[in-house]
């Protein structure tokens, strides 16, 4: 039976980076022995169970970092045919994890560049699933703090999943979604994040809150900046609140996105 929270880590935001637009197709969850990445296993599990969806999970070592050691207590003789064992039971353990929120999952182990590796297969997934926290010693060496760099170039939308907040304190996930919040704005970027979050919301049943922000502006006029006055920014607030408000329409008239409990637009005039 499925735990309905997450005993290590509930009630934290999940962010979600990249901008396609969310396919069928298998799920895959990144891991590299860190607590992290377990939790970012268990949490995918949950999703391709809701989803209905085929979980695979990855380790990706690299060879090339063997010998760049981060401390004397790194400096073991840690020979390749160790690092791959050591990998393999980094897998058994999170197939374990996936096994246990009754998911059964597929495990992979690639070795090259971690970026490089995930990338490309990125092409492949309908999500991919990281943890936020890497850490020293033989984890690094496994992969390496990949999250952000992979996600600014996948080919498929990626979930960071957290897990300690800037205190470095324990944060706790629930296996479901009940609010999700998107940033957007006029870019065709803004738009396939927001289609994304939409289904999100729509899949799970949740809350929606669109977002938008809008900066102090100024123009140049030769070498001198001109600050815009309380009135011309108004203008330029209530122009842009509606273009979103416009931009939303559509979808909250839309069948499919018909479960979203709640579709607000809450626009910022600053960042």
């Amino acid at each position: 039976m499925k735990e309905d929270i997450d005993p290590v880590n509930s009630g934290k935001s999940i962010s979600i980076l990249n901008k396609t637009r969310i396919e069928e197709g298998p799920v895959l969850a990144v891991v590299d022995g860190s607590t992290a990445s377990y939790k970012a296993v268990w949490w995918a599990a949950n999703y391709a169970d809701h989803a209905e969806e085929e979980l695979r999970i990855v380790c990706t070592i690299d060879p090339s970092k063997l010998g760049a050691a981060s401390s004397e207590e790194d400096q073991s003789n840690i020979d390749k045919d160790s690092l791959i064992d050591t990998a393999k039971k980094i897998l058994a353990k999170a197939k374990t994890i996936a096994l246990g929120q009754g998911v059964t999952a597929q495990t992979f182990l690639l070795r090259g560049d971690p970026r490089k590796t995930l990338i490309n297969i990125s092409r492949n997934y309908h999500l991919m699933v990281m943890g936020n926290r890497a850490t020293n010693g033989l984890v690094a060496k496994l992969m390496g703090s990949t999250s952000y760099s992979v996600a600014a170039l996948s080919y498929c939308p990626i979930v960071v999943v957290p897990y300690k907040n800037d205190e470095k304190e324990t944060l706790h996930l629930r296996n479901t979604m009940s609010h999700i919040v998107v940033g957007v704005d006029d870019s065709e970027a803004g738009d396939r994040i927001l289609n994304i979050a939409a289904h999100f919301a729509n899949s799970w049943d949740a809350e929606l809150t669109v977002v938008s922000a809008i900066p102090q502006f100024a123009v140049s006029c030769g070498q001198l900046p001109i600050v815009l006055t309380d009135e011309e920014m108004e203008h330029i607030f209530d122009v842009h609140s509606k273009e979103l408000e416009e931009k939303i329409l559509p979808m909250t008239m839309c069948s499919i996105y018909w479960r979203i409990h709640n579709f607000t637009v809450e626009i910022s005039k600053r960042y």
